[in-house]
């Protein structure tokens, strides 16, 4: 009888979970309601994913062009402070297809990286590399040499000038002595090729020159020295942001006793060159069509009596004489 009675309870009990369940119910207007939701969701889900592709894409190219500039030549940097990269990877011609294979295998690393361990790394935007290529590129002699000399100070850029002059004019010098040095008929066929190959040779004459730019008046370039400051500084007409990159300024530092810095500067119209000297020098400088040309002399050796004059009576400020 006791084994009865529970299981009538159990019975029962079973029976009113039953009714209780379905009781549950959910109207049509609801379910519309929830599909509604759950496509604004996934839609919101598929944006966010858009637009991180396009972030993704601008961060890889990024990454992958600043992972190519780090494969930079060590000795030119560490022995001439320059940044350049080998673009033949040793063969002495540019191999723009290396480069772009190695640019589309930093960029899938970089998607896809290789996990190793336990898991497997899982690639929820689900972005390949199918292909690169370098838009833009420039040659370390592209534009005279130009992206190289940006990266030189002015002195640099004076002492590359110079030594470039002076290989040139030697490597003429040497061709001249070696047709001397030809047989009669040699010599003749030499002078023809010669005068059809004419390429004038620019002879460093005085300690500094700098080259004119084309239509500038060089009775407007303005020289003026600031012996307090021990600065020279040259105004040229006409001389943009790029003239010493464009045109010739010739000179050893090694002739010119104290010479610290060559800066240049651009401003409207003009250029201005600013050079820092060790010491009080008096200038002398010349011009033709073509260049300025700077001597720089001690000015004990052009006056006999030199008078100082304190406009400032002792002081700091500089008074009325």
């Amino acid at each position: 009888m006791y084994l009865h009675l529970i299981e009538v309870k159990e019975n029962r009990d079973c029976k009113d979970r039953l009714e209780h369940r379905a009781a549950g119910s959910i109207t049509v207007f609801m379910s519309l309601l929830l599909m509604v939701i759950a496509s604004l969701l996934f839609t919101l889900l598929e944006v966010s994913r858009y637009q991180m592709l396009g972030m993704m894409a601008a961060v890889n190219s990024q990454s992958v062009t600043e992972s190519m500039f780090a494969e930079y030549i060590i000795p030119a940097y560490q022995n001439y402070h320059l940044l350049v990269m080998d673009g033949g990877y040793g063969t002495g011609q540019l191999q723009l297809s290396e480069i772009q294979a190695r640019m589309q295998e930093l960029g899938q690393e970089n998607l896809n990286p290789a996990v190793t361990g336990i898991g497997r790394y899982s690639n929820f935007l689900q972005m390949n590399v199918t292909d690169s290529s370098a838009v833009r590129y420039e040659l370390a002699t592209d534009r005279n040499a130009s992206a190289l000399l940006k990266q030189m100070s002015g002195l640099e850029i004076l002492e590359y000038n110079t030594q470039q002059v002076q290989e040139q004019a030697e490597k003429k010098e040497q061709e001249r002595k070696e047709s001397q040095e030809e047989p009669k008929e040699d010599a003749e066929s030499s002078k023809e090729k010669d005068a059809g190959e004419k390429e004038e040779v620019i002879v460093i004459t005085h300690q500094m020159q700098f080259e004119l730019p084309k239509g500038a008046d060089a009775s407007n370039v303005g020289i003026y020295e600031d012996y307090l400051n021990q600065k020279i500084e040259i105004r040229i007409p006409g001389a943009d942001e790029n003239y010493i990159y464009d045109y010739q300024m010739l000179g050893k530092s090694d002739d010119i006793e104290d010479l610290e810095s060559l800066d240049y500067y651009s401003e409207t119209g003009s250029g201005k060159i600013v050079l820092s000297m060790g010491t009080i020098v008096e200038t002398q400088s010349s011009f033709d069509n073509d260049y300025l040309y700077l001597d720089f002399e001690d000015p004990r050796e052009i006056y006999d009596r030199i008078l100082v004059v304190d406009a400032g009576h002792g002081g700091g400020v500089r008074q009325p004489v």
